[in-house]
């Protein structure tokens, strides 16, 4: 991460981590880390009545309550997922529609991306990776430093041989 090799993008109102040309979804949930950050610097800029930051305060309101990827109702599922999609067009909008949120926005996304060279420029990209329900590792290291519940090898689980497709032991790693 401190080579700066792993950078935070905003694409189409969809934030996301991309290394070289992998692109990695991030958790609409912990989208609002980079709003929230974005609204500090905004707010000495913009009326506290003006429509871009009322949007933005608004599209931050959202977030926070976009159901968790723990809910596991198909009705909050469903929520979720049209919520999220609604929130990214409006983050899109608002970036396309003000120069000046568009420059807040790319401002704190290089915040986040820190400064190759110092370590603690990297600290706010670094909690944001770690709110994400996938945990990035060299792969090399995921014997040592993942868990069988994170990380398990394929030769390790047995599949019987049942009427039941989706019936599977799990043997041990």
């Amino acid at each position: 991460m401190e080579s700066g090799k792993l950078r935070l993008v905003l694409e189409e109102g969809a934030f996301s981590l991309h290394y070289y040309d992998i692109k990695l979804p991030l958790a609409p949930r912990s989208y609002i880390q980079i709003p929230s950050h974005c609204l500090q610097e905004l707010a000495p800029e913009l009326n506290e009545r003006h429509k871009h930051l009322l949007e933005l305060q608004s599209i931050l309101t959202a977030l926070g309550y976009l159901p968790t990827r723990a809910e596991l109702s198909p009705d909050r599922i469903v929520e979720r997922f049209r919520e999220k999609e609604v929130i990214k067009r409006r983050l899109a909008t608002i970036c396309r529609g003000s120069t000046v949120v568009r420059s807040a926005m790319e401002a704190t996304i290089r915040r986040f991306n820190g400064i190759v060279g110092e370590p603690h420029s990297f600290d706010q990209l670094d909690a944001l990776i770690e709110s994400q329900a996938y945990r990035l590792a060299f792969w090399k290291v995921t014997t040592e430093e993942i868990n069988y519940r994170r990380f398990c090898p394929l030769s390790a689980w047995k599949f019987p041989k049942c009427s039941r497709r989706r019936t599977v032991w799990y043997s041990g790693c």
